[in-house]
Protein backbone atom coordinates (compact mmCIF):
# COMPACT_ATOMS: atom_id res chain seq x y z
CA UNK A 1 0.00 0.00 0.00
CA UNK A 2 2.84 2.39 0.88
CA UNK A 3 4.51 1.85 -2.52
CA UNK A 4 1.22 2.52 -4.32
CA UNK A 5 0.81 5.75 -2.34
CA UNK A 6 4.32 6.88 -3.31
CA UNK A 7 3.67 6.04 -6.96
CA UNK A 8 0.40 7.97 -6.89
CA UNK A 9 2.10 10.96 -5.23
CA UNK A 10 4.89 11.08 -7.84
CA UNK A 11 2.38 10.76 -10.67
CA UNK A 12 0.52 13.72 -9.19
CA UNK A 13 3.73 15.78 -9.12
CA UNK A 14 4.46 14.90 -12.75
CA UNK A 15 0.98 16.01 -13.80
CA UNK A 16 1.27 19.20 -11.73
CA UNK A 17 4.53 20.13 -13.46
CA UNK A 18 2.98 19.71 -16.91
CA UNK A 19 -0.11 21.61 -15.78
CA UNK A 20 1.82 24.73 -14.71
CA UNK A 21 4.03 24.84 -17.83
CA UNK A 22 3.68 28.30 -19.49
CA UNK A 23 3.02 26.68 -22.89
CA UNK A 24 0.21 24.39 -23.97
CA UNK A 25 1.47 20.82 -23.52
CA UNK A 26 0.03 17.92 -25.53
CA UNK A 27 1.00 14.27 -25.65
CA UNK A 28 -0.05 12.33 -28.76
CA UNK A 29 0.24 8.60 -29.42
CA UNK A 30 1.19 6.93 -32.71
CA UNK A 31 -2.47 6.89 -33.81
CA UNK A 32 -2.53 10.68 -33.53
CA UNK A 33 -4.82 10.58 -30.48
CA UNK A 34 -4.43 13.18 -27.73
CA UNK A 35 -3.69 11.33 -24.49
CA UNK A 36 -2.75 14.35 -22.36
CA UNK A 37 -3.57 18.07 -22.44
CA UNK A 38 -2.71 20.66 -19.79
CA UNK A 39 -4.65 23.69 -18.57
CA UNK A 40 -2.89 26.02 -21.02
CA UNK A 41 -4.33 23.90 -23.88
CA UNK A 42 -7.80 24.76 -22.61
CA UNK A 43 -6.89 28.45 -22.45
CA UNK A 44 -5.42 28.56 -25.96
CA UNK A 45 -7.73 26.27 -27.92
CA UNK A 46 -10.93 26.83 -25.86
CA UNK A 47 -11.68 23.10 -25.62
CA UNK A 48 -12.05 21.39 -22.27
CA UNK A 49 -9.64 18.57 -21.47
CA UNK A 50 -12.51 16.11 -21.66
CA UNK A 51 -13.26 17.26 -25.20
CA UNK A 52 -9.63 16.92 -26.28
CA UNK A 53 -8.71 13.53 -24.80
CA UNK A 54 -9.12 10.79 -27.38
CA UNK A 55 -9.51 13.25 -30.26
CA UNK A 56 -7.15 13.21 -33.22
CA UNK A 57 -4.59 16.03 -33.09
CA UNK A 58 -5.98 17.32 -36.42
CA UNK A 59 -8.95 18.79 -34.55
CA UNK A 60 -6.59 21.64 -33.56
CA UNK A 61 -5.21 22.23 -37.08
CA UNK A 62 -6.91 24.43 -39.72
CA UNK A 63 -7.24 23.75 -43.43
CA UNK A 64 -5.39 23.46 -45.79
CA UNK A 65 -2.85 21.99 -43.33
CA UNK A 66 -5.38 19.68 -41.65
CA UNK A 67 -5.97 17.33 -44.61
CA UNK A 68 -2.22 16.86 -45.16
CA UNK A 69 -1.29 16.46 -41.50
CA UNK A 70 -2.00 12.69 -41.05
CA UNK A 71 0.65 11.99 -43.70
CA UNK A 72 3.17 14.25 -41.91
CA UNK A 73 2.27 12.64 -38.58
CA UNK A 74 2.85 9.12 -39.91
CA UNK A 75 6.19 10.20 -41.36
CA UNK A 76 7.19 11.80 -38.03
CA UNK A 77 6.61 8.60 -36.05
CA UNK A 78 8.54 6.59 -38.66
CA UNK A 79 11.49 9.01 -38.43
CA UNK A 80 11.11 10.70 -35.03
CA UNK A 81 13.28 13.72 -34.24
CA UNK A 82 13.32 16.69 -31.89
CA UNK A 83 12.16 19.94 -33.45
CA UNK A 84 12.81 23.10 -31.39
CA UNK A 85 10.60 26.18 -31.27
CA UNK A 86 11.29 29.01 -33.69
CA UNK A 87 12.47 26.66 -36.44
CA UNK A 88 11.31 29.11 -39.11
CA UNK A 89 8.08 27.35 -40.10
CA UNK A 90 4.80 29.29 -40.36
CA UNK A 91 2.40 27.23 -38.23
CA UNK A 92 -1.23 27.81 -37.26
CA UNK A 93 -3.71 26.42 -34.76
CA UNK A 94 -7.50 26.48 -34.73
CA UNK A 95 -9.63 27.24 -31.69
CA UNK A 96 -12.97 25.60 -30.94
CA UNK A 97 -14.76 28.63 -32.43
CA UNK A 98 -12.82 28.04 -35.70
CA UNK A 99 -10.57 31.07 -35.12
CA UNK A 100 -7.16 30.50 -36.74
CA UNK A 101 -4.08 31.88 -34.95
CA UNK A 102 -0.26 31.68 -35.37
CA UNK A 103 1.70 29.28 -33.17
CA UNK A 104 5.18 27.99 -32.51
CA UNK A 105 5.48 24.29 -31.81
CA UNK A 106 8.34 22.22 -30.47
CA UNK A 107 8.14 18.45 -30.85
CA UNK A 108 9.99 15.67 -29.12
CA UNK A 109 9.55 11.90 -29.46
CA UNK A 110 9.69 9.71 -26.39
CA UNK A 111 9.90 5.93 -26.20
CA UNK A 112 7.64 4.31 -23.64
CA UNK A 113 6.92 0.72 -22.75
CA UNK A 114 4.15 0.32 -25.32
CA UNK A 115 5.71 2.22 -28.23
CA UNK A 116 6.29 5.87 -29.04
CA UNK A 117 4.61 9.13 -28.06
CA UNK A 118 5.21 12.73 -29.11
CA UNK A 119 5.38 15.62 -26.66
CA UNK A 120 4.32 18.95 -28.16
CA UNK A 121 4.78 22.37 -26.55
CA UNK A 122 2.54 24.92 -28.29
CA UNK A 123 2.89 28.68 -27.91
CA UNK A 124 0.29 31.21 -29.09
CA UNK A 125 2.31 33.97 -30.80
CA UNK A 126 -0.64 36.18 -31.79
CA UNK A 127 0.60 39.10 -29.68
CA UNK A 128 4.16 38.78 -31.00
CA UNK A 129 2.90 38.84 -34.60
CA UNK A 130 0.88 41.98 -33.81
CA UNK A 131 4.00 43.63 -32.39
CA UNK A 132 6.05 42.64 -35.46
CA UNK A 133 3.34 44.09 -37.73
CA UNK A 134 3.24 47.30 -35.68
CA UNK A 135 7.03 47.63 -35.91
CA UNK A 136 6.97 47.16 -39.68
CA UNK A 137 4.22 49.77 -40.05
CA UNK A 138 6.06 52.21 -37.76
CA UNK A 139 9.25 51.80 -39.73
CA UNK A 140 7.47 52.35 -43.05
CA UNK A 141 5.54 55.34 -41.72
CA UNK A 142 8.69 56.96 -40.39
CA UNK A 143 10.61 56.39 -43.61
CA UNK A 144 7.79 57.96 -45.64
CA UNK A 145 7.58 60.92 -43.25
CA UNK A 146 11.32 61.56 -43.41
CA UNK A 147 11.43 61.26 -47.19
CA UNK A 148 8.51 63.64 -47.59
CA UNK A 149 10.50 66.17 -45.59
CA UNK A 150 13.06 66.00 -48.41
CA UNK A 151 15.99 65.90 -46.02
CA UNK A 152 18.34 62.91 -46.28
CA UNK A 153 20.17 63.78 -43.05
CA UNK A 154 16.93 64.14 -41.10
CA UNK A 155 15.73 60.81 -42.50
CA UNK A 156 18.97 59.07 -41.57
CA UNK A 157 19.06 60.68 -38.12
CA UNK A 158 15.60 59.61 -37.07
CA UNK A 159 15.93 56.17 -38.65
CA UNK A 160 19.26 55.69 -36.85
CA UNK A 161 17.54 56.54 -33.56
CA UNK A 162 14.50 54.39 -34.22
CA UNK A 163 16.76 51.60 -35.45
CA UNK A 164 18.31 51.35 -31.98
CA UNK A 165 14.84 51.07 -30.44
CA UNK A 166 13.74 48.43 -32.94
CA UNK A 167 16.95 46.48 -32.36
CA UNK A 168 16.29 46.45 -28.62
CA UNK A 169 12.74 45.24 -29.23
CA UNK A 170 14.04 42.52 -31.54
CA UNK A 171 16.53 41.40 -28.87
CA UNK A 172 13.74 41.23 -26.28
CA UNK A 173 11.59 39.21 -28.68
CA UNK A 174 14.47 36.81 -29.33
CA UNK A 175 14.77 36.40 -25.57
CA UNK A 176 11.08 35.46 -25.45
CA UNK A 177 11.63 32.92 -28.22
CA UNK A 178 14.45 31.39 -26.18
CA UNK A 179 12.26 30.91 -23.12
CA UNK A 180 11.60 27.28 -24.00
CA UNK A 181 14.43 25.77 -21.97
CA UNK A 182 11.88 23.97 -19.83
CA UNK A 183 10.97 21.73 -22.79
CA UNK A 184 14.02 19.48 -22.27
CA UNK A 185 13.15 19.33 -18.59
CA UNK A 186 9.61 18.19 -19.42
CA UNK A 187 10.98 15.44 -21.67
CA UNK A 188 13.06 14.29 -18.71
CA UNK A 189 10.00 14.47 -16.45
CA UNK A 190 8.25 12.03 -18.79
CA UNK A 191 11.26 9.72 -18.59
CA UNK A 192 11.16 10.00 -14.80
CA UNK A 193 7.50 9.04 -14.88
CA UNK A 194 8.33 5.95 -16.92
CA UNK A 195 11.14 5.03 -14.51
CA UNK A 196 8.74 5.31 -11.58
CA UNK A 197 6.20 3.08 -13.32
CA UNK A 198 8.92 0.53 -14.11
CA UNK A 199 9.91 0.45 -10.42
CA UNK A 200 6.38 0.45 -9.00
CA UNK A 201 7.05 -2.73 -7.03
CA UNK A 202 10.30 -1.53 -5.45
CA UNK A 203 9.74 2.23 -5.47
CA UNK A 204 10.98 3.00 -1.95
CA UNK A 205 14.23 1.14 -2.54
CA UNK A 206 14.65 2.70 -6.01
CA UNK A 207 14.26 6.26 -4.67
CA UNK A 208 16.56 5.73 -1.69
CA UNK A 209 19.35 3.54 -3.09
CA UNK A 210 19.42 3.75 -6.90
CA UNK A 211 21.80 6.34 -8.37
CA UNK A 212 19.14 7.73 -10.72
CA UNK A 213 16.29 7.32 -8.27
CA UNK A 214 17.98 9.44 -5.60
CA UNK A 215 18.24 12.35 -8.05
CA UNK A 216 14.51 12.50 -8.83
CA UNK A 217 13.32 14.70 -5.89
CA UNK A 218 16.14 17.21 -6.50
CA UNK A 219 15.38 17.27 -10.23
CA UNK A 220 11.69 18.00 -9.60
CA UNK A 221 12.63 20.85 -7.25
CA UNK A 222 15.01 22.32 -9.87
CA UNK A 223 12.30 22.21 -12.51
CA UNK A 224 9.82 23.95 -10.23
CA UNK A 225 12.35 26.76 -9.65
CA UNK A 226 13.07 26.96 -13.39
CA UNK A 227 9.41 27.52 -14.21
CA UNK A 228 9.18 30.30 -11.62
CA UNK A 229 12.34 32.00 -12.95
CA UNK A 230 11.15 31.77 -16.57
CA UNK A 231 7.78 33.27 -15.68
CA UNK A 232 9.52 36.27 -14.09
CA UNK A 233 11.91 36.68 -17.06
CA UNK A 234 9.07 36.53 -19.60
CA UNK A 235 7.10 39.13 -17.64
CA UNK A 236 10.11 41.49 -17.60
CA UNK A 237 10.75 41.08 -21.34
CA UNK A 238 7.10 41.81 -22.21
CA UNK A 239 7.14 44.96 -20.07
CA UNK A 240 10.37 46.03 -21.79
CA UNK A 241 8.86 45.50 -25.26
CA UNK A 242 5.81 47.60 -24.39
CA UNK A 243 7.91 50.48 -23.03
CA UNK A 244 10.19 50.42 -26.09
CA UNK A 245 7.19 50.38 -28.43
CA UNK A 246 5.86 53.48 -26.68
CA UNK A 247 9.23 55.13 -27.18
CA UNK A 248 9.28 54.20 -30.89
CA UNK A 249 5.83 55.72 -31.36
CA UNK A 250 6.96 58.84 -29.48
CA UNK A 251 10.00 59.24 -31.75
CA UNK A 252 7.79 59.05 -34.83
CA UNK A 253 5.19 61.43 -33.38
CA UNK A 254 7.86 64.01 -32.63
CA UNK A 255 9.36 63.64 -36.08
CA UNK A 256 5.94 64.28 -37.63
CA UNK A 257 5.31 67.22 -35.30
CA UNK A 258 8.50 69.07 -36.09
CA UNK A 259 8.49 68.16 -39.83
CA UNK A 260 12.29 68.07 -39.78
CA UNK A 261 12.74 71.74 -39.02
CA UNK A 262 11.55 73.38 -35.79
CA UNK A 263 12.98 72.48 -32.37
CA UNK A 264 10.56 70.95 -29.88
CA UNK A 265 11.90 72.47 -26.65
CA UNK A 266 10.69 71.42 -23.21
CA UNK A 267 12.06 71.11 -19.68
CA UNK A 268 13.59 67.65 -19.40
CA UNK A 269 15.35 65.53 -16.78
CA UNK A 270 18.85 64.61 -17.94
CA UNK A 271 18.89 61.64 -15.57
CA UNK A 272 15.62 60.26 -16.98
CA UNK A 273 16.84 60.61 -20.56
CA UNK A 274 20.10 58.86 -19.67
CA UNK A 275 18.13 55.95 -18.20
CA UNK A 276 16.08 55.67 -21.41
CA UNK A 277 19.23 55.77 -23.54
CA UNK A 278 20.86 53.00 -21.48
CA UNK A 279 17.77 50.82 -21.81
CA UNK A 280 17.59 51.29 -25.59
CA UNK A 281 21.31 50.62 -26.01
CA UNK A 282 20.67 47.30 -24.20
CA UNK A 283 23.98 47.29 -22.36
CA UNK A 284 23.05 44.23 -20.34
CA UNK A 285 23.65 41.99 -23.36
CA UNK A 286 27.46 42.34 -23.06
CA UNK A 287 28.87 39.62 -20.83
CA UNK A 288 30.64 40.82 -17.66
CA UNK A 289 29.98 44.50 -18.40
CA UNK A 290 30.23 46.92 -15.48
CA UNK A 291 28.08 50.04 -15.90
CA UNK A 292 28.82 52.93 -13.56
CA UNK A 293 26.61 56.01 -13.36
CA UNK A 294 27.88 59.20 -11.72
CA UNK A 295 25.05 61.71 -12.00
CA UNK A 296 25.16 64.92 -9.95
CA UNK A 297 22.15 66.98 -8.94
CA UNK A 298 21.24 68.74 -12.18
CA UNK A 299 18.24 71.04 -12.72
CA UNK A 300 15.74 70.46 -15.51
CA UNK A 301 17.14 71.61 -18.85
CA UNK A 302 15.13 73.27 -21.63
CA UNK A 303 16.09 71.33 -24.75
CA UNK A 304 14.78 69.02 -27.46
CA UNK A 305 14.34 65.73 -25.62
CA UNK A 306 14.31 63.60 -28.76
CA UNK A 307 17.57 65.07 -30.09
CA UNK A 308 19.31 64.77 -26.73
CA UNK A 309 18.14 61.17 -26.43
CA UNK A 310 19.47 60.41 -29.90
CA UNK A 311 22.92 61.83 -29.06
CA UNK A 312 23.15 59.81 -25.85
CA UNK A 313 22.01 56.57 -27.52
CA UNK A 314 24.64 57.04 -30.22
CA UNK A 315 27.40 57.66 -27.67
CA UNK A 316 26.45 54.68 -25.50
CA UNK A 317 26.06 52.40 -28.53
CA UNK A 318 29.47 53.57 -29.74
CA UNK A 319 31.00 52.60 -26.38
CA UNK A 320 29.24 49.25 -26.47
CA UNK A 321 30.59 48.52 -29.97
CA UNK A 322 34.11 49.50 -28.87
CA UNK A 323 33.88 47.00 -26.00
CA UNK A 324 32.74 44.21 -28.31
CA UNK A 325 36.03 44.61 -30.22
CA UNK A 326 38.25 43.85 -27.21
CA UNK A 327 38.80 40.77 -25.08
CA UNK A 328 39.25 42.36 -21.68
CA UNK A 329 37.87 40.55 -18.59
CA UNK A 330 36.51 43.77 -17.05
CA UNK A 331 34.51 45.73 -19.62
CA UNK A 332 33.40 49.11 -18.31
CA UNK A 333 31.23 52.02 -19.37
CA UNK A 334 31.16 55.04 -17.07
CA UNK A 335 28.36 57.53 -17.66
CA UNK A 336 28.57 60.83 -15.80
CA UNK A 337 26.62 64.08 -15.75
CA UNK A 338 27.56 67.24 -13.87
CA UNK A 339 27.32 71.04 -13.87
CA UNK A 340 30.10 72.81 -15.74
CA UNK A 341 30.99 76.45 -15.12
CA UNK A 342 27.52 77.20 -13.69
CA UNK A 343 25.81 77.82 -17.05
CA UNK A 344 26.47 74.43 -18.67
CA UNK A 345 26.14 70.72 -18.05
CA UNK A 346 28.56 68.05 -19.20
CA UNK A 347 27.56 64.49 -19.98
CA UNK A 348 30.42 62.03 -20.52
CA UNK A 349 30.43 58.45 -21.79
CA UNK A 350 33.73 56.68 -21.14
CA UNK A 351 34.65 53.12 -22.09
CA UNK A 352 37.75 50.94 -21.81
CA UNK A 353 37.26 49.51 -25.29
CA UNK A 354 39.25 49.57 -28.52
CA UNK A 355 40.23 53.27 -28.35
CA UNK A 356 41.04 55.63 -31.24
CA UNK A 357 44.29 56.29 -33.11
CA UNK A 358 45.57 59.88 -32.56
CA UNK A 359 45.41 60.60 -36.31
CA UNK A 360 41.74 59.55 -36.39
CA UNK A 361 40.57 61.84 -33.58
CA UNK A 362 40.13 64.89 -35.82
CA UNK A 363 38.04 62.88 -38.32
CA UNK A 364 35.86 61.03 -35.84
CA UNK A 365 32.83 63.34 -36.33
CA UNK A 366 33.20 63.61 -40.11
CA UNK A 367 30.40 62.28 -42.28
CA UNK A 368 31.16 58.78 -43.60
CA UNK A 369 34.23 58.27 -41.38
CA UNK A 370 34.27 55.13 -39.24
CA UNK A 371 36.95 53.12 -37.47
CA UNK A 372 34.71 50.04 -37.57
CA UNK A 373 34.73 47.54 -40.40
CA UNK A 374 30.93 47.59 -40.75
CA UNK A 375 30.40 51.19 -39.64
CA UNK A 376 28.70 53.82 -41.79
CA UNK A 377 30.21 56.87 -40.14
CA UNK A 378 26.83 58.42 -39.52
CA UNK A 379 26.01 58.11 -35.81
CA UNK A 380 28.82 60.28 -34.40
CA UNK A 381 28.61 62.76 -37.28
CA UNK A 382 24.91 63.26 -36.67
CA UNK A 383 25.44 63.50 -32.90
CA UNK A 384 27.90 66.37 -33.39
CA UNK A 385 25.39 68.18 -35.64
CA UNK A 386 22.61 67.70 -33.10
CA UNK A 387 24.83 68.99 -30.28
CA UNK A 388 25.34 72.22 -32.26
CA UNK A 389 21.59 72.50 -32.87
CA UNK A 390 21.09 72.29 -29.10
CA UNK A 391 23.60 75.10 -28.57
CA UNK A 392 26.32 72.80 -27.29
CA UNK A 393 29.32 70.80 -28.46
CA UNK A 394 30.59 67.22 -28.63
CA UNK A 395 34.24 66.30 -28.10
CA UNK A 396 36.28 63.11 -27.85
CA UNK A 397 39.53 62.11 -26.15
CA UNK A 398 41.47 58.85 -26.34
CA UNK A 399 44.98 57.82 -25.29
CA UNK A 400 45.19 55.51 -28.31
CA UNK A 401 44.35 52.01 -29.48
CA UNK A 402 43.30 49.72 -26.64
CA UNK A 403 43.03 52.65 -24.21
CA UNK A 404 39.31 53.36 -24.50
CA UNK A 405 37.67 56.69 -25.33
CA UNK A 406 35.67 59.45 -23.65
CA UNK A 407 32.94 61.41 -25.43
CA UNK A 408 31.81 64.60 -23.70
CA UNK A 409 28.62 66.48 -24.55
CA UNK A 410 28.41 70.06 -23.27
CA UNK A 411 25.02 71.82 -23.23
CA UNK A 412 23.83 75.19 -21.91
CA UNK A 413 21.56 75.17 -18.85
CA UNK A 414 18.34 76.87 -19.88
CA UNK A 415 14.83 76.61 -18.53
CA UNK A 416 11.48 77.53 -20.01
Amino acid sequence: MEKNDELEELNKKWHQILEVAPDAMLIVNEKGEIIFANLQCENIFKYSKEELLGQLIEVLIPEPYKSRHPEYRTHYFKKPRTRPMGSGMELYGQRKNQEIFPVEISLSPLKIKNGLIALAAIRDITERKKIEKTLAELNQKLLLSARQAGMAEVANAVLHNLGNVLTSISVSMECLRDKSRHFQFIKNILRINQLIRDHALDLSEFLSTDKMGKKIPEYLAQFSQLLEDEYNEITREIQNIHSLLKLAIEIISKQEAISGSAMLVENVSVEAILESAIKIADLGKIEKLIITKKIDQIPLVATDQNKLLQILINLIMNGKEALLEVDTPHKKIIISAKKHRNQHIQISVRDNGSGILPENLRHIFSFGFSTKEKGHGYGLHNSALLAKELGGSLKVTSAGVGMGATFTLTLPIKQM
